[in-house]
């Protein structure tokens, strides 16, 4: 498993929900926390479930984010998210879930 590769594709998919609204992207379903790798990443998938249970928009949530972060070592990953350009999600969803399926069976 490249490291590498897996956090690019994590990124890419919370930077894909974050920008939701402003680009209108239909986001089906999020992805659950366990499917990251990364702990920050997992950390804003969670924040993500409970926006979303409390119908707070994705772009509060990314300014409440910015906030929580600056000035802290989540800074640096906060913006590799933001960075991302917004991806078409089913695929990348189901590579998400592949990659995390893979870590559990090695796990195992």
């Amino acid at each position: 498993m490249n490291i590498h590769a897996v956090y690019k594709i994590e990124c890419a998919v919370l930077s894909t929900i974050l920008f939701s609204d402003e680009f209108g992207i239909e986001i089906p379903a999020l992805p659950k926390p366990e499917y990251f790798y990364h702990p920050f990443n997992r950390y804003v998938a969670e924040l993500m479930q409970k926006a979303m249970a409390s119908n707070v928009p994705m772009s509060l949530l990314m300014l409440k984010l910015e906030g929580a972060v600056a000035g802290t070592q989540n800074e640096r990953d906060f913006v590799a998210i933001v960075c991302q350009t917004p991806v078409v999600y089913g695929p990348y969803l189901k590579e998400l879930k592949r990659q995390a399926i893979a870590r559990e069976l090695n796990h195992a």
